[in-house]
């Protein structure tokens, strides 16, 4: 059957298992690998990785000054805030990139563009900052940079400004990307819209970031399990298929009712799911088996131990509709040549 909001909990169905719970416990790393992590910070204080959610209540429970203008604030899930303006809706989106990646420019921009077009918007204008540990060279923050502007400049973004920086406050470049973006539906989309009875549609494969991550963190200690060319495959799918979901979430959004759109990021699926779930305040039942994924990525999952649903997933659209408008959709993304 297939995926299907209800009211009640959040687990997923294996086809040859028992129930299971479908959301990663808070302090589950599963993405990032052991030498990335401080063990005192384990000890002394909140795990690595996306802030735990009853932490992030109390943050969001913290008073801030009431605005008429604010159309989405800020929620558990959500991809980034609307705001009404003179000439329309515009959507903000802010995110960083904080692991270790041969191109962090590329991936700070995709990221916050999908997290644009998954409320309903064209990426638009963005600004960025940049900082860098000291000992890094001229050539090293020029070559960042030169990625950033020309991943935008494919997309259509524009650069307005910014700031770099040379600090030791941190051990590899970290960027932090600010994205505006104009609506092309009616309404911004929200990770919380979900309706009872909706359909949960996945678009493009889970994991294919964290599955290109961990095929270059760990690239000897895999290919002596898997071969090289596997491993370099997996490897390549950051430029093939990519980590874009920008132009199946505008399609979804300007063509077909969808009620809610979310990008599955740090936590995977699994944690892009219960999302969607609790920001509308239900439950979803997921057949496992039903969820696209390469089998290269289970087959390095399997290797390190790693639970697929709780990788790291930009690259993977998550849609909720109803029955009818889900068929229309996935006829829809799959004649423009999406999974």
């Amino acid at each position: 059957p297939p995926p299907v909001l209800h009211r009640g909990g959040c687990c997923v169905s294996g086809a040859d298992g028992p129930r299971r719970p479908l959301c990663p416990a808070a302090d589950d790393n599963r993405e990032q690998g052991d030498d990335m992590m401080d063990p005192n910070a384990q000890r002394n204080g909140i795990p690595e990785g996306k802030i735990p959610p009853d932490i992030l209540q109390k943050i969001l429970a913290i008073p801030v000054i009431a605005c008429g203008n604010l159309i989405v604030p800020p929620a558990a899930g959500e991809d980034g805030a609307v705001l009404r303006l003179a000439g329309g809706l515009l959507a903000v989106a802010s995110d960083p990139i904080t692991f270790r990646t041969p191109r962090p420019g590329h991936f700070a921009v995709c990221v916050n563009a999908n997290d644009i077009a998954a409320m309903g918007a064209r990426p638009r204008y963005f600004t960025v900052t940049l900082m860098v540990p000291p000992g890094v060279t001229e050539d090293d923050v020029v070559g960042i940079m030169r990625d950033v502007i020309e991943t935008s400049n494919a997309l259509g973004i524009v650069l307005i400004g910014g700031h770099t920086e040379v600090t030791s406050a941190v051990r590899w470049p970290l960027l932090s990307v600010t994205m505006f973006g104009e609506l092309v539906c009616r309404h911004p989309l929200r990770t919380g819209g979900a309706h009872v009875g909706d359909v949960v549609v996945q678009i493009n494969p889970l994991a294919i970031e964290g599955t290109a991550i961990l095929a270059s963190e760990r690239t000897d200690t895999l290919s002596a399990v898997l071969g090289a060319t596997a491993i370099e495959e997996a490897r390549c799918l950051l430029d093939q298929p990519g980590i874009l979901i920008v132009e199946p979430a505008l399609i979804l959004a300007a063509e077909c009712e969808v009620h809610a759109l979310h990008d599955p990021t740090e936590g995977g699926v699994a944690t892009g799911v219960r999302e969607m779930a609790e920001g509308a305040s239900l439950g979803v039942r997921l057949d496992e088996s039903a969820l696209i994924m390469r089998s290269i990525t289970a087959d390095i999952c399997a290797c390190a131990d790693l639970d697929p649903l709780g990788l790291i997933s930009s690259g993977c659209l998550l849609a909720a509709l109803d029955p009818v408008a889900a068929l229309h959709s996935i006829q829809a993304l799959a004649e423009r040549g999406f999974e």
